[in-house]
């Protein structure tokens, strides 16, 4: 009897254990599906230097991960449309917002727009995450006329847009694509500043790459001054 009953718990716990395997292997396989249609459509616009170290990590990142094939990098040192296009988004992003704890993150790079079915945006990230949870919940989230803008993994603030005025800075970021293969190494800081970005903007803390260093130039900083001045001034 004690052998029956014995062999009767061992047959129950297999059950046990061969259901609660195939259970998980349910709800991965699930979970996995799941942030796959959250890829659906959906691109990871990033502006960044080729000199700048955290734009280099994350865009290894993105090349070793799950976003591989949903991720843009676009080098505004390497491309003038690049640096014309990101330098017309921030000026966008400047006027649409009067926080100016998202005004003050707008000089750094990497700057990430993450962009669904090319109209909405549904999220603006400044730093490097290497966190693919934090990259698949922005992706998974439900467009708004609320768009979270994060400094790293911290929300720093939120834009509001409606929908026209996302599909507008949707259509201006995705009007140029750069091949993927041509990333290579150019120059110093300083010297890929010039003519790149110039917005007269207050200057916070934060783990991304700021675009005024103090290794550029007396010259160029000078031509930097003017330009902030004359940014204010429109």
């Amino acid at each position: 009897m004690r052998k029956f009953k014995g062999k009767y718990l061992s047959l129950l716990l297999l059950a046990l254990l061969i259901t609660l395997t195939t259970s998980s292997t349910v709800v991965s396989e699930n979970l996995i599906k799941e942030k796959a249609a959250c890829l659906e459509d959906t691109v990871f616009y990033t502006y960044g230097l080729t000199t700048c170290p955290h734009c280099r990590k994350l865009h290894d990142f993105y090349d070793n991960s799950e976003f591989k094939d949903s991720y843009v990098f676009c080098y505004i040192d390497e491309h003038s449309e690049c640096s014309s296009n990101y330098r017309a988004l921030v000026h966008r992003i400047y006027n649409l917002t009067s926080s100016s704890e998202i005004q003050s993150h707008l000089a750094y790079v990497p700057f990430t727009v993450i962009l669904k079915n090319n109209t909405y945006i549904l999220g603006i990230v400044v730093g490097s995450v290497l966190d693919r949870d934090f990259w698949f919940n922005l992706a998974c989230k439900e467009p708004s006329s609320e768009i979270p803008v994060y400094s790293g993994r911290s929300e720093i603030g939120v834009l509001v847009a409606n929908t026209t005025i996302q599909e507008e800075l949707a259509q201006l970021i995705l009007s140029f694509i750069p091949p993927k293969d041509t990333v290579k190494e150019t120059g110093a800081p300083g010297e890929i500043l010039v003519g790149i970005i110039a917005i007269g903007i207050p200057v916070a803390a934060v783990g991304g790459y700021y675009l005024y260093t103090s290794i550029i130039s007396k010259k160029t900083r000078k031509n930097l001054t003017r330009q902030r001045r004359e940014f204010r001034e429109k």
